[in-house]
Formats: C-alpha cells, structure tokens, sequence
C-alpha cells in the first residue's frame, strides 16, 4: 500500500509542475518597438507602436503605456505614441514604458531628423 500511494503522489506532482496557473495578472517583461530607428523627415510624424511580452513569450495587453522623448525640441511624442520631428538632429531616442501591478518594460527607438525644407521655418 505504501508504494501506490508513492506512485499517486508522484503523479500528482508531475501534473501540477506542468499546469500553468490561470490566477493573476500577466505581468509585462519585455517591449518591442516598432519601427525600432530610422530616419524622420523634419516637420514629418510617425506612428510607433509597442509590442508586450509575459515572461512566457504570450503576448501582453498594453493597459497604460508612457511614451517619452529623449530631447522634446527634437522630437514630440504624443500619448498615442505618435513621433513629430521637429528639428535636425542626428538621434533622439523615444521611450515606450508599460507599468502594470508594479512591473514594467521598457523599450527605444533612435531616431535621426533630416530637413525637408528650410530648417528656420517652424514646423505646422
């Protein structure tokens, strides 16, 4: 009798380790941005968007991402991660970070702003 219920207990280990829990938030771990550099011309925007990932490689759904620019009179970003170049440069690197439940992930796109017209004109 001793050795059935090793058996069973070894069984019910065996199938709890490969079980994924489906309790709790799935927690981001790492970003992606797209596109992840380039060139922008000046007075041009782009649209950015950011990829999530758990620590499982399952894609994560972005709750509240916080979109930054490394120098703002380069660069605009906006809360829907739109880029505006704003003046020649030769890198300004955008930041996209997801914080969920107390974790985060970042990721950075590097860009560089070329003219299109006149660099004294203002951009619309």
């Amino acid at each position: 009798m001793n050795q059935r219920i090793l058996i069973v207990g070894a069984l019910a280990v065996a199938t709890s380790v490969g079980c994924k829990s489906s309790t709790g938030p799935r927690l981001p771990l790492s970003a992606t941005l797209s596109p992840p550099s380039g060139t922008i011309g000046r007075c041009n925007s782009v649209q950015m968007s950011v990829s999530l990932l758990d620590r499982e490689g399952a894609p994560v759904t972005a709750d509240s991402i916080h979109w930054r620019s490394s120098d703002s009179s380069i660069a605009s970003v906006s809360a829907t991660g739109v880029v505006k170049a704003l003046n020649n440069s030769e890198g300004v690197t955008i930041t996209a970070t997801e914080f969920a439940y107390g974790s985060s992930a970042s990721a950075q796109a590097t860009f560089n702003i070329n003219s299109t017209g006149p660099a004294s004109s203002p951009c619309a």
